[in-house]
């Protein structure tokens, strides 16, 4: 269950601030590890922790290989993980090297299965 708390601030977008309103936020987010994901896939499935904790590893690395050679990587039913990059300006296309570059991002596009299965989402709302 999505835990959601009221949270008074100005209108989101809204030049000078807008009037102040409660808006919900996500609250109370445990952090999920790497170990905790291999066990609880052991749990459903036929490997052992140690082995599922290796496929994972691999799947990670897997991916980040992908994403460093400039492919994007779509995991059906959660989505597609791509790159970019923000780069300073140059006057010459012959100007454009590695030092252009000023950041390297990680971009995540959820899956339209996703998307649906998360309108289902149940939601606990704290007034504390």
């Amino acid at each position: 269950m999505i835990k959601i708390v009221p949270v008074y601030h100005a209108e989101p977008g809204v030049k000078g601030g807008g009037k102040y309103k409660y808006y919900g936020r996500i609250t109370r987010r445990k952090q999920v590890d790497f170990r905790h994901i291999a066990e609880t896939l052991s749990q459903r499935s036929t490997l052992s922790t140690a082995d599922m904790a290796a496929a994972i590893e691999g799947f990670k690395l897997i991916i980040t290989e992908e994403l460093l050679n400039g492919h994007n990587v779509k995991l059906d039913g959660l989505g597609i993980f791509s790159l970019s990059v923000k780069t300073d300006g140059v006057d010459e296309p012959a100007k454009l090297n590695k030092q252009a570059i000023k950041e390297i991002k990680v971009h995540f596009l959820p899956d339209p299965e996703l998307k649906k299965r998360l309108k289902s989402a149940k939601f606990n709302f704290i007034h504390e």
